[in-house]
């Protein structure tokens, strides 16, 4: 069983990758374009909020106590917030917006991943929580800003 929580923790992000492109492959040309920018726009912000709440906010990594024992090798370093949720669930967020039902698969996803790293040792409930808070604003304002893009210069849309 650990094997499985280790591998979730290390390589879930690799699943929600896949997901998210099989999804974008689907969706119309104007969406597919909508989504590209809108994770483009949010992926900047998500990595300002990442260094913003690394500096400060310090939550040592669980196993750093010496109380556990990782289930895989990681360095002891910051754990606030969770990068790899913060990216699976920022790109959940932003699908959701133009394809629920692979936005839906990809939050669940995202947050089996981050309940994967609890249980893994490398992060802390905190850092989890955190990073879906950070994921969900990038995400939301995201699509406020690409929406604003398009519906002022329509333009970006053209074929």
């Amino acid at each position: 069983m650990n094997m499985i929580v280790a591998d979730v923790a290390q390589y879930g992000f690799v699943l929600t990758l896949l997901a998210t492109f099989i999804a974008w492959l689907r969706l119309p040309r104007r969406e597919k374009l909508e989504l590209l920018v809108a994770l483009l726009i949010g992926g900047a912000v998500c990595f300002v909020l990442i260094k913003l709440g690394g500096v400060l906010y310090y939550d040592p990594r669980p196993f750093v106590s010496g109380q556990v024992v990782p289930l895989f090798p990681h360095a002891p370093d910051n754990g606030f917030p969770s990068d790899h949720t913060v990216a699976t669930m920022f790109v959940a967020a932003c699908v959701v917006v133009v394809s629920r039902r692979w936005g839906l698969v990809l939050i669940a996803l995202s947050l089996l991943a981050g309940a994967a790293r609890v249980l893994a040792h490398v992060h802390s409930p905190v850092d989890i929580l955190g990073a879906v808070a950070m994921a969900a604003f990038a995400a939301a304002f995201a699509w406020v800003l690409t929406r604003w893009m398009f519906a002022r210069f329509p333009q970006l849309a053209a074929p």
